[in-house]
């Protein structure tokens, strides 16, 4: 299993951002990771906020090594981590876990968390990555945010958060060791199997355009692989289309 140096402060604006200035400042070693009891200024997927209540979440950030990834199955580092996050989810008892392209992890069709890779590359390799991570574990009311739930929500019990950090700390441990081990196949289908609306219908959007296809899988590059006509299949990067919560 993969050690962690783990590093738990009371309240900073963000785990990865604190982690970026350690590597900035040459003071981060493989395997740190930023526990925060209360994250002020967390970041999602295209710089959204996330939002989360102080002492009742579990927000994270590790600062991992991977030399031997390609830049051409970056992808990895997120299957990896998605995985890894269903995983300690399932051990914790949380329902119908999914991943939701690109990043969200939801359970019965709701968002319960996330994760926002940032890699560092120089001289056309990889150098590092920061994995940021949330969970909304104990919070029961997202104002505003109609598509969030927690946990507790789902099971109508409340977590112990250190329990839980412990749990994904140990799962995502054990996924970054046998990432490089695996047979890219058996990722690719174990990642799949997680994979949300999975041959089924889906709404992709823009803001020029919306249409409904059939979700027939990612690609090693994060693409998302779309049949929008009968055996027509197109792919689209993250940074092109959205997918809507719609059925």
């Amino acid at each position: 299993m993969s050690n962690f140096n783990v590093i738990k402060l009371n309240a900073i604006p963000s785990t990865s951002d604190y982690l970026k200035n350690q590597y900035v400042q040459g003071a981060c070693s493989d395997g740190d990771l930023v526990w925060a009891s209360d994250q002020t200024a967390g970041r999602g997927q295209r710089e959204n906020p996330w939002e989360s209540r102080a002492g009742l979440n579990l927000t994270f950030s590790v600062y991992k090594e991977f030399k031997e990834i390609d830049l051409n199955n970056i992808f990895l580092i997120s299957k990896v981590t998605s995985i890894a996050m269903a995983e300690a989810l399932m051990v914790l008892g949380i329902p119908q876990v999914k991943i939701k392209w690109p990043n969200d992890i939801l359970s019965c069709d709701k968002k319960v968390g996330g994760i926002l890779i940032e890699n560092i590359v120089q001289k056309a390799r990889l150098k590092a990555t920061i994995i940021g991570i949330g969970i909304n574990v104990n919070q029961v009311d997202f104002p505003g945010l109609t598509q969030a739930t927690s946990m507790a929500k789902i099971t109508d019990q409340l977590f112990d958060l250190e329990k839980v950090f412990a749990v994904f700390r140990a799962t995502l441990g054990a996924q970054f060791e046998k990432c490089l081990m695996q047979n890219a196949n058996t990722l690719q289908d174990k990642y799949l199997s997680y994979l949300w609306k999975k041959d089924e219908k889906v709404h992709l959007y823009n803001e020029k355009e919306t249409f409904v296809g059939v979700l027939r899988g990612v690609d090693n590059w994060g693409c998302i692989q779309v049949e929008r006509e009968k055996g027509k299949v197109f792919t689209y990067a993250s940074h092109l289309f959205r997918m809507d919560y719609k059925s």
